[in-house]
């Protein structure tokens, strides 16, 4: 009988986990192969944090984090970028760090640049990756989840920080270039944390 209801219990867990699909829509080779396709499993922790990112002013209007650029720079960045040769980007750009980074990183990460806010999402996770320990987690963004493959998506994180060696993810977070959207970011976050509670019910 034990045996019974220990196998019901797990057809019915994976049957409420088949009801859901998470996706990375880039294909980051910074990420551990093994990690690259999430469960929503991954997801589930108690201590899982939530954190919100702007550009400078970010802090000030109540964000976890922000990083140090303008709203002109992060647009003319976006105009190189969003281009075929960001390599032959002229003038002051090749000596601007902002520029450099997003060189040296965006390829690997498969950043596309389809709009204007993958700039700070960039520069966002490679910032915080200089704070984690690279041997232990990794950090990635542009992951989406739904109720199933079939399915209207139902939101997409910017952040994601795993551990490496089980995938467990320990930090998700949003992303938005004006620092007044913070209530969107949080409404978002919250969104998710709904939609973890009702997967793990």
């Amino acid at each position: 009988m034990k045996n019974l209801l220990v196998l019901l219990s797990f057809i019915l867990s994976s049957s409420v986990f088949a009801g859901t699909h998470v996706e990375h829509l880039r294909n980051d080779q910074t990420v551990p192969e093994h990690c690259q396709t999430n469960k929503i499993s991954d997801f589930f922790s108690e201590d899982l944090q939530y954190i919100t990112y702007s550009r400078t002013g970010g802090v000030q209007r109540g964000f976890d984090y922000e990083y140090e650029i303008s709203r002109e720079t992060l647009r003319k960045l976006w105009g190189i970028f969003k281009g075929s040769s960001p390599g032959g980007a002229s003038g002051g750009w090749a000596k601007s760090d902002h520029y450099n980074l997003i060189l040296e990183n965006y390829e690997a990460m498969d950043f596309d640049f389809d709009d204007e806010g993958q700039v700070l999402e960039i520069l966002a996770l490679l910032e915080l990756k200089k704070n984690l320990d690279t041997s232990k987690y990794y950090i990635t963004g542009s992951v989406a989840y739904s109720g199933g493959k079939g399915s209207n998506r139902i939101g997409e994180l910017d952040i994601v920080i795993g551990e490496i060696e089980t995938c467990k993810v320990v930090t998700v977070g949003e992303v938005k270039i004006n620092p007044r959207r913070l209530g969107k970011a949080r409404g978002q976050l919250s969104r998710f944390r709904r939609f973890v509670k009702s997967v793990q019910k």
